[in-house]
């Protein structure tokens, strides 16, 4: 109790004396008050120096997750994201939490966003085929479409992606763009009896 009155004491003459709100956080963590230790940790994230907003939320995020508060976890990291957009290592960190929470639409937008900035093809088409099975799991087909053609334009030799888009155009009754699909395909193909029963496909 007196070291936190102490710490309290020093921080009221120092509000931003770092080493002050980091023994406290530490000792309110200690004592299992996690919402304080919390509430010291947002006030740094909102300091006008970019390096100590992104140390406070790293270190609430931590919080959270070792107290078991996995969906405040991600939405910290979400936070610290929209800091370092380019941050492709820490945008692949938030879809493992996003997973984990089971946050399905918005990990679709996280991926798609994702893929977009990643320099990596192999990862870009790895967010975009996972994208389009999410948006397909969740109903929205016209999105899984518009995922599944991303991903052909980043691995256009994806058979698995250009049948998906083919089952989904048909579901959905879209037969202009099933022919030309069809058709699309046909051209991709190498082997011509393969081809030939594509533009086949296409003209049923």
């Amino acid at each position: 109790a007196e070291a936190r009155a102490a710490l309290e004491q020093a921080r009221l003459l120092v509000p931003d004396y770092a080493p002050a709100n980091q023994a406290l956080v530490a000792l309110h963590e200690r004592a299992g008050r996690i919402d304080a230790a919390a509430g010291i940790l947002e006030r740094e994230a909102v300091a006008a120096d970019p390096d100590v907003r992104s140390a406070a939320l790293e270190r609430l995020a931590r919080l959270f997750r070792d107290h078991g508060r996995a969906v405040d976890a991600v939405r910290v990291e979400q936070r610290l994201l929209a800091l370092a957009p380019d941050d492709v290592r820490l945008a692949w960190r938030v879809d493992v939490g996003l997973d984990e929470i089971g946050d399905h639409a918005a990990r679709i937008d996280h991926l798609a966003a994702l893929a977009r900035r990643d320099p990596d093809p192999a990862r870009r088409g790895i967010a975009l085929a996972i994208a389009a099975r999410l948006a397909e799991s969740q109903g929205d087909r016209t999105r899984a479409i518009e995922l599944h053609r991303a991903t052909l334009a980043v691995w256009p030799a994806d058979r698995a992606a250009r049948a998906a888009i083919i089952d989904l155009l048909r579901v959905e009754g879209r037969w202009e763009d099933l022919v030309s699909e069809r058709r699309a395909e046909a051209a991709d193909l190498a082997d011509g009896a393969t081809a030939i029963r594509a533009l086949r496909a296409a003209a049923w």
